[in-house]
């Protein structure tokens, strides 16, 4: 548990994109754009860019880099959507 809320800080380039975002765009276009930006934070996608052997790709906890901001990219969506901030 502690290593998701090491882990749940959002990434800048994530706020500005959910932050550019129409009003109107649905929260699930959004919740899936944010997890797929996400992804620059995987540690699974880095050690794959290293050369990972194949063997090694379910050591990587990547889980944790792309879900643990969820939370707080939901706050994120949900201000964009109902003008919240």
């Amino acid at each position: 548990m502690q290593e998701w809320a090491n882990r749940a800080d959002v990434p800048s380039h994530v706020v500005t994109m959910l932050n550019n975002f129409p009003h109107t765009l649905h929260p699930m276009a959004q919740l899936s754009a944010a997890c797929n930006a996400l992804s620059t934070e995987s540690l699974f996608a880095k050690g794959y860019s290293e050369g990972m052997k194949k063997s090694d790709y379910w050591e990587v906890s990547s889980l944790s880099g792309i879900f643990a901001p969820v939370a707080l990219v939901d706050v994120y969506f949900s201000e964009n959507k109902w003008h919240l901030a």
